[in-house]
């Protein structure tokens, strides 16, 4: 399981509603590609990423319109090419997104448990 966290300019949501829908929508996707490990406890369906959306408030300091943070299980072999791998989903984001916005992909790895109930 991992927990994307997308945060965003009101602004940005207000005039591009339906890109924004489009980019929540197949978020799970791209990350779920990018990040899997194929073969181990590290092996990801879209099924298996949850995200959380939210704007901004009025007392965050940020610089970029939009923030996409990765919280996802620590595993060696996600590691050792973990720069390829937020590459893949920063350049999914953007196919989706339009010119002249403003952000990042950071993937944190850190040791989790995850339990469902």
């Amino acid at each position: 399981m991992l927990f994307v966290w997308v945060r965003i300019t009101l602004q940005e949501v207000s005039k591009h509603v339906a890109v924004i829908k489009e980019l929540i929508d197949n978020l799970p996707g791209i990350v779920a590609e990018a990040l899997s490990v194929p073969g181990t406890d590290g092996e990801l369906t879209s099924d298996e990423i949850e995200v959380k959306f939210e704007t901004f408030g009025p007392f965050d300091v940020h610089s970029k319109d939009i923030e996409i943070i990765i919280l996802a299980n620590d595993y060696p072999e996600r590691k050792k090419n973990l720069d390829e791998r937020q590459t893949l989903i920063k350049e999914g984001v953007k196919r989706i997104l339009y010119s002249g916005i403003t952000g990042f992909v950071w993937v944190l790895p850190l040791p989790g448990s995850f339990g469902e109930f």
